[in-house]
């Protein structure tokens, strides 16, 4: 059996319930046996791993044949092209066997046609994109990146929503590690 891997790279600021249930369908989607959830900016992964182990406690109850991992980036710079292409390619050399999609919102495909090694990156992942309601985006730019958009997988609300105040998709035991944590975000805790 050939192994199938969704890589979901992101600031996940906060990770929340809407990004666990974007990945759990992108798995579904394309038969995944692992997820690796990539939690960009390394100034504060240590504060956004522990809320995404927090959250992923769930999902490995509701999803027992999908192996999930957490992995930070290891690049000094904050630049999202830079963190995402560092990480997935990393990734990708260190794992040359099986079959990869990189998991994206819509939001950021748009940034990611613009990346110098956006090319090289959709030569080593298939894209899987995600909607992002109202976001216009380019149909030759899908074509290009060889990019798949799911209506299948979808995001419910996004973590500005959440850092707004509009939505609380957080369990009491995630709300509990930012609150105990002084985490930056979600200030109204």
């Amino acid at each position: 059996m050939k192994d199938i891997t969704v890589l979901f790279p992101g600031f996940f600021d906060p990770f929340h319930k809407g990004h666990l249930s974007l990945l759990e369908a992108a798995c579904q989607k394309v038969g995944a046996t692992r997820a690796v959830i990539i939690v960009l900016d390394a100034d504060r992964s240590a504060e956004r791993k522990l809320l995404v182990r927090a959250a992923l406690k769930e999902a490995k109850k509701e999803c027992p044949k999908i192996h999930f991992d957490v992995t930070s980036s290891h690049s000094l710079s904050v630049v999202y092209e830079d963190l995402v292409t560092s990480s997935v390619l990393s990734y990708s050399y260190s794992h040359p066997f099986g079959k990869l999609y990189l998991l994206l919102g819509l939001n950021r495909f748009v940034a990611f046609t613009q990346f110098k090694e956006a090319e090289k990156i959709s030569k080593r992942c298939s894209l899987l994109l995600a909607p992002y309601p109202g976001l216009p985006y380019r149909e030759e730019d899908l074509e290009k990146f060889n990019a798949e958009k799911s209506e299948d997988v979808h995001i419910p609300f996004t973590s500005a929503q959440i850092r707004k105040g509009s939505v609380f998709p957080l369990s009491f035991e995630e709300a509990s590690l930012i609150a105990d944590n002084r985490m930056y975000f979600l200030k109204n805790i």
